[in-house]
């Protein structure tokens, strides 16, 4: 039996929700130093 490598994507063995908000939060101090005005809860429902 030959040796397998597994990944995990999308929530399937980790809950990734808290780093799906930092990312989130990130993204909108980056737009707000470029002057656009965005919402975590506007990328996160994208």
């Amino acid at each position: 039996m030959k040796p397998a490598v597994f990944f995990d994507l999308g929530w399937t063995l980790e809950d990734e929700s808290d780093a799906q908000v930092v990312r989130a939060e990130s993204a909108v101090h980056a737009l707000a130093s470029h002057g656009v005005t965005a919402r975590v809860e506007d990328i996160l429902s994208l």
